[in-house]
C-alpha cells in the first residue's frame, strides 16, 4: 500500500446512502484562494467567496477552497497539488456537491484532495467516488481526515490500438482509480457499505488505501504521523505558493483557448506551466494541444504531464481527446493513434522489446515537436542514463540528430537498457501509477 506522503504543502493551504431520498441543502463557499470555477452549461464561471453552491453544482478549486453548510458542524476543504507535492500528481480538486440534508457534508469527490474538520463529534459525512460510498461519522470534536483520489491510464500501445480497433469499447478506456485516507486527528467510523471500521489519528488504524483493479478496502496500522504531514512548509515553498495563488487570482474571470495561447509563448516562466495546468482542470483541450508544441521545453513537459493526468481522471477520456484531434485538429487516424500511444506509454512487455527503443529514438527526430518531446520524455524515464544527453525538441536539424546518435550509442540496435531504480513507479498500474 501506497502511503499517503508530502501533503505539508497541501495543508499549507488550508487551515451508505438514505433508504429514502431527503431533502437537499445548499453549501456556502466560505474561503477560496485562487480560483473555483463553477462548470455550467453556458461554459466555467468562476465563484467568488459567499456565494450559495446549489446541489448539483460541479467545482474545480485551484489552489483551495472551503464549503460547509449553514450552521454545519463539518467543513469540506478542497486542495489542488499544483506544485505536485503529494503522494499521487493531481493537479486539481474536483467535486460535485450533493447536499442530503442527512448528511453535515455531501458530496462527490472527483479527482484531488479534500480535508473533512468537524466542530464537534456525531457529525456526519457522505463522500461518493468512482461508483463507491463512504460514510464517515466522527466520533471527537476537531476530528480531521484527508482523502486524495488520482487515476492514470494503464499504459500499452498495443491496447490502445485495439481499444481503438474496437471502436473504444472494453476497459481499456477506464483508468486505475486509487483513493487514500488518513486521520490526521481524533477519531471516525468509516461505513464502506459492505464493511465498517474505526479509525484514530497515529498511533493505531489510520490509514486506508482503496482501487478500483482490486476493489478491496486495505487498512494499515501506523505508529505516528508522518513527519511530511503535519510539519510546516519551507520558507521557499510558501514563497511558490504565494506566486500560484497570484496568478489564478488573474485567471479568475476564466480561460479561453484565446488566453491559453497568449499564456504558452510568455516569456515569464511560471505563468505558462500554471496555464497548462488550469487549461487541463476546465477541459481547455486547445489550449493542452498547443502546449505540446509550445516552442519553450518546460511547457512541452508540463502539457505531457497535464494531458496524461487529464486522460486519467474518468471513464471515456481517451475517446474524447480522440474526437477532438479527429474532428476539431483533422488529424488522420494513424497520427492520432500514434500520439495517443505515445501519451498512454509502455507495458512492461513493450518496455522489455528492444523494438520500443529504436521507435522512441527514431522519433526524436519526428517532423511534429510533440512527437519528438513525448519520444524524448519516454526516454529519460525509462533510461535515466540519457539525462546526459543535451536534448531541446525545438532545437536545430543538426542538434536533434546529434542527440539521435548518441542515444544509439547508449542503446545499441537489438539492445535494451537496464531497468531504472525507479523501474516500478514508470509505468504500470497501482504502485507504478505514480510516474507523472
Amino acid at each position: 500500500m501506497r502511503p499517503v506522503c508530502g501533503l505539508a504543502t497541501l495543508l499549507a493551504l488550508a487551515a451508505a446512502g438514505p433508504l429514502v431520498a431527503q431533502e437537499k441543502r445548499d453549501a456556502l463557499l466560505s474561503n477560496k484562494t485562487g480560483a473555483v470555477m463553477l462548470r455550467t452549461t453556458a461554459g466555467w464561471k468562476p465563484q467568488q467567496a459567499g456565494v450559495e453552491i446549489k446541489p448539483g453544482d460541479f467545482l474545480v478549486a485551484l489552489p483551495d477552497a472551503t464549503l460547509k453548510t449553514k450552521g454545519g458542524a463539518v467543513e469540506l476543504n478542497m486542495i489542488a497539488d499544483i506544485g505536485n507535492h503529494g503522494s499521487y500528481p493531481v493537479l486539481e480538486s474536483a467535486v460535485t456537491w450533493g447536499g442530503e440534508s442527512l448528511y453535515d457534508v455531501d458530496a462527490t469527490l472527483h479527482r484531488g484532495v479534500i480535508v473533512l474538520k468537524a466542530a464537534k463529534e456525531k457529525t456526519k459525512a457522505r463522500i461518493k467516488f468512482a461508483g463507491e460510498t463512504w460514510v464517515f461519522t466522527f466520533l471527537q470534536p476537531e476530528t480531521t481526515i484527508v482523502l486524495e483520489s488520482y487515476g492514470r491510464l494503464s499504459p500499452g500501445t498495443h491496447a490502445v490500438s485495439k481499444f481503438m480497433r474496437d471502436g473504444f469499447k472494453g476497459d481499456h478506456g477506464e483508468p486505475d482509480l486509487e483513493l487514500a485516507l488518513l486521520v490526521l486527528k481524533g477519531k471516525v467510523f468509516v461505513d464502506f457499505g459492505a464493511k465498517g471500521v474505526a479509525l484514530n489519528a497515529p498511533p493505531g488504524p489510520a490509514r486506508v488505501h482503496w482501487n478500483n483493479v482490486t476493489d478491496g478496502v486495505d487498512i494499515a496500522h501506523i505508529d505516528k504521523m508522518p513527519v511530511n504531514v503535519m510539519s510546516e512548509a519551507d520558507p521557499k515553498t510558501k514563497e511558490q505558493l504565494e506566486k500560484i495563488r497570484k496568478s489564478i487570482e488573474n485567471l479568475n474571470k476564466g480561460i479561453t483557448p484565446k488566453d491559453v495561447a497568449h499564456a504558452v509563448l510568455d516569456k515569464d516562466a511560471a505563468i505558462p506551466k500554471l496555464t497548462v495546468v488550469v487549461a487541463g482542470a476546465l477541459d481547455n483541450l486547445d489550449g493542452l494541444t498547443l502546449a505540446l508544441m509550445a516552442p519553450r521545453q518546460e511547457v512541452r513537459e508540463a502539457a505531457i504531464r497535464v494531458t496524461r493526468h487529464w486522460l486519467g481522471r474518468e471513464d471515456g477520456q481517451l475517446k474524447r481527446f480522440h474526437d477532438f484531434l479527429v474532428e476539431k485538429k483533422e488529424l488522420k487516424p494513424v497520427q492520432v493513434r500514434n500520439f495517443l500511444q505515445l501519451l498512454v506509454g509502455f507495458d512492461d512487455r513493450e518496455r522489455a522489446d528492444p523494438g520500443t527503443y529504436e521507435l522512441l529514438i527514431a522519433h526524436l527526430t519526428h517532423k511534429h515537436i510533440a512527437a519528438r518531446e513525448l519520444a524524448h520524455w519516454h526516454l529519460i524515464r525509462l533510461t535515466p542514463d540519457g539525462n546526459k544527453i543535451p536534448f531541446d525538441a525545438a532545437g536545430t536539424e543538426t542538434a536533434l540528430e546529434e542527440s539521435q546518435r548518441r542515444w544509439r550509442e547508449l542503446i545499441p540496435h537489438g539492445k535494451v537498457p537496464a531497468p531504472p531504480e525507479t523501474d516500478l513507479k514508470a509505468n504500470g498500474p497501482q504502485a507504478k501509477q505514480v510516474q507523472p
